[in-house]
Parts: structure tokens; C-alpha cells; sequence
């Protein structure tokens, strides 16, 4: 994995995510807990946490290095890299469509 530097941004963008994240159920706990008058989609916090999936399978493409159970694959090994890409953004993306009423309705 010393072979090539990391790139500039992945730190940022992992914590950026992970803000996101720790935001949204922030925001959930706060809705949840008083009446505001308006109801959520039931469905809505589904497509919210869909895209840190998508983003965690953005940041794999951009730093070429995608993680499968605690072991770091790289783009040099691109069958099980690119099958992990896929299956990270087909996971986000399915969610995202659950969540907003696409798929399974």
C-alpha cells in the first residue's frame, strides 16, 4: 500500500461524511421527539443514509482504494476493486430510490 501517496482530500471527505451522518441523526432525534406539525415521509431518513453509502463509494473511485472487510483493495487489482465500487454505489443507490418511493412502492 506504500506504493502510491494518499490522496489530499480523503481525510476531509471521510469526516465531511461522517459529520453528515452524525447530523442527520441529530436532526432525526430532534424531529422524532417533538410535534412540528408536518409529517415525514416514513421513508425519507432511508434515502438520508443512502448517501453516505453513495459517498463512501464516490470516495473509493476517487482515491482508487476501496475497503472489503478490513482489507484494502486497490486499483491495481481491479476485478475485486471495481466489484467493490459497484457493490458500495448499488447499495447507496438502491436505498436512495427506496427512500424516495421509486422502488417499492
Amino acid at each position: 500500500m506504500s506504493d502510491s501517496p494518499t490522496k489530499p482530500f480523503k481525510r476531509l471527505w471521510e469526516y465531511a461524511t461522517v459529520v453528515y451522518f452524525v447530523g442527520f441523526l441529530i436532526a432525526l432525534y430532534v424531529y422524532t421527539s417533538g410535534d412540528w406539525g408536518w409529517d415525514m415521509p416514513p421513508r425519507l431518513p432511508v434515502a438520508a443514509i443512502a448517501l453516505v453509502a453513495v459517498s463512501f463509494g464516490l470516495l473509493a473511485i476517487y482515491t482508487g482504494e476501496v475497503s472489503i472487510r478490513f482489507t484494502v483493495y486497490r486499483s491495481k487489482n481491479p476485478i475485486i476493486y471495481w466489484l467493490g465500487v459497484a457493490m458500495i454505489l448499488f447499495f447507496g443507490i438502491s436505498m436512495f430510490l427506496v427512500g424516495i418511493g421509486v422502488i417499492g412502492t
